[in-house]
């Protein structure tokens, strides 16, 4: 790339992007104002990326990557694990055009799509679908051209630290603390290790300024700003509305003979959330998760909610384990009562309602491993603790019961049965309550 010709396309922008340039500021009223800053960084990804992420990671910091193609030793396509270690850690990928050609406004119209379009087949791959990225067009270039021919909102920025120009960690740090203000957007590039040497220093200072380093979309949206496509952004100016997105609330309602009804609560608006069962990161591709559902026994879940733009919520996580199995089985309780079996059938919710309001206190027996009165009347210390509160002796042993071995009904030793299957010991291992499960 050109330095000379670079460096005279940022002063024509430079003077573009006061002209033109939309200012956002909204007339809403402020809960608390808080300082957000974006820090973004553009022409990577590069070998000094993973250092950054690291800077970042270990600051609580959020950034936003405006990312090439692949060009040389740059780019989405030539560093894909840094995607996913963004999308893991909360960062927000964006895009650079394919090339970083300088003018872009000079190309065609086709070529001008082509240039977002590559990108984004990295981008949608990385993240497991398509969301709504925002596009930094190289040397902030302008022109209707372009606007009419990039389908996103276009980010220019109201902080230039001209780390491409100068290669020194101290002057880019201090270029950054002396300019940094509520709702500015920077531009910096982690193609310069010594960008990501003035990280290492700019950061704790921003946080000791009062600054919260955020992502691009989340300064909006905690701004309470929704950028439009084909518009140009520079700053975002208008008090802070919204707080950071919380973690999505997992919950166990209920449990039946061989799962688990999930639900989910404390979700965010505009926000969806996908889950998978196997450890792994959720993306766009993974299920979607609604707000109740059914997953086996021994699932383990992972939530994380995604907005439009491809910010995500905290993950949590849950494993939808013992909660209720031990105590609860519908076939089994439907067989065991006619009059259960002819007024519910085997509606698992219905036997579950039935047993949790009814048959504990009436003494019925859901699972061929628990009667609550043999539990009742079998151990002195929880009938000195509990007395006849049926709902405490479930819980404990649900909670606590099955870990220590304890019995839940005359027929069942799960010592002796954990002897007896060596086969299931290389699944379960010293794990009791799965044994009571089996």
């Amino acid at each position: 790339m050109n330095l000379g010709k670079k460096w005279i396309c940022f002063l024509l922008a430079f003077v573009m992007v006061f002209t033109s340039a939309v200012v956002i500021r909204p007339q809403k009223a402020q809960a608390e104002q808080k300082k957000l800053i974006a820090l973004t960084f553009d022409d990577g990804c590069s070998d000094y990326t993973g250092e950054l992420l690291d800077i970042l990671k270990s600051n609580g910091a959020k950034a936003t990557f405006f990312m090439i193609g692949a060009v040389g030793s740059y780019g989405a396509g030539v560093h894909p694990d840094y995607l996913e270690r963004m999308i893991q850690e909360g960062h927000q990928l964006a895009n650079h055009t394919s090339h970083h050609i300088i003018p872009l406004s000079g190309e065609s119209a086709y070529t001008i799509h082509q240039e977002v379009a590559e990108v984004e087949q990295y981008l949608y791959q990385a993240m497991g679908g398509s969301y709504q990225e925002f596009v930094r067009i190289p040397g902030g270039d302008d022109s209707t051209r372009i606007r009419q021919n990039v389908d996103a909102p276009i980010m220019y920025w109201s902080i230039d630290v001209r780390d491409w120009q100068v290669d020194d960690a101290y002057y880019v740090c201090n270029s950054l603390l002396e300019q940094a203000f509520d709702g500015c957007i920077t531009c910096m590039h982690d193609s310069h290790y010594s960008t990501v040497q003035a990280m290492r220093m700019a950061i704790p200072r921003l946080q000791e300024m009062g600054f919260e380093c955020v992502t691009l979309s989340e300064l909006f949206r905690r701004k309470g700003v929704t950028p439009e496509n084909g518009s140009w952004y520079r700053i975002v100016d208008s008090p802070t509305i919204h707080e950071a997105y919380m973690a999505p609330q997992v919950d166990l309602q209920m449990g039946y003979v061989d799962k688990a009804v999930v639900t989910l609560s404390d979700t965010e608006d505009g926000v969806e959330y996908y889950y998978t069962t196997d450890g792994s990161y959720p993306h766009l591709n993974d299920e979607k998760m609604t707000e109740v559902m059914s997953l086996p026994y021994g699932t383990k879940i992972r939530v994380v909610g995604y907005d439009r733009f491809g910010i995500r919520t905290p993950d949590a996580t849950v494993s939808v384990g013992s909660e209720h199995a031990g105590v609860f089985n519908a076939q089994y309780y439907a067989d065991k009562y006619p009059d259960l079996k002819a007024a519910f059938g085997y509606d698992e919710a219905a036997l579950w309602n039935h047993f949790m309001k009814y048959g504990l206190s009436e003494g019925r027996i859901a699972s061929p491993v628990f009667s609550i009165r043999y539990y009742m009347d079998k151990y002195p210390d929880l009938q000195q603790a509990f007395g006849n509160d049926c709902q405490k002796y479930v819980e404990h042993f649900l909670k606590y019961g099955m870990k220590e071995g304890r019995m839940g009904c005359a027929d069942f030793n799960v010592r002796t049965f954990k002897a007896s299957r060596p086969d299931l010991v290389d699944h379960y291992g010293s794990e009791l309550p799965y044994y009571y499960f089996h």
